[in-house]
């Protein structure tokens, strides 16, 4: 029986722990991906301009927002990409991984070398804010998922602790 409660114990601590580490990363991509997107938009957003100077407003500023968004924040997703080259099977976390980093490699690539890219007059557009977003997003739902799942394993272990210890036939 003690190796049981220890086993639950084992779990819940784990899980409380991967909720801590979810909550961080997703305080601080939130965080980032939100001042990413207002950036990106600033001809949307006026009104949160006026207060920031218009230097800020560039693709290299987007490029040191959104990099610790994708590989701190987005790491987790990068499983996927393992499994790929070693199984040459794909999951979810091998779209998202695939589609956030082509948005953000090719959004760099503007941003270092924006003439290679350019046509005649037009600049080429940066994507750092869908890198950011889905990746934001994503883990968002992972967080439900996680906390969901522990409100269910609590609640089971709930209604196996009412079950009687004896019963008469």
């Amino acid at each position: 029986d003690e190796d049981k409660e220890d086993a639950v114990d084992k779990e819940k601590t784990e899980r409380e722990s991967q909720m801590r580490e979810l909550k961080m990363k997703l305080l601080v991509g939130g965080v980032l991906a939100a001042l990413i997107f207002l950036i990106t938009l600033a001809d949307w957003f006026p009104w949160f301009f006026f207060m920031i100077p218009g230097f800020l407003v560039n693709n290299w500023i987007l490029f040191a927002l959104a990099t610790p968004v994708q590989f701190w924040v987005g790491w987790q997703f990068y499983g996927g990409l393992k499994l790929l080259v070693k199984y040459r099977t794909a999951d979810m976390n091998t779209l998202i991984a695939i589609g956030t980093l082509a948005a953000y490699l090719y959004s760099a690539a503007v941003t270092i070398a924006p003439s290679i890219f350019a046509q005649g007059e037009a600049q080429p557009e940066v994507y750092f804010d869908t890198s950011a977003i889905i990746i934001v997003l994503i883990l968002l739902g992972k967080y439900f998922e996680t906390l969901m799942k522990g409100r269910a394993s609590e609640a089971i272990k709930k209604l196996v602790g009412m079950q009687p210890k004896t019963a008469l036939v």
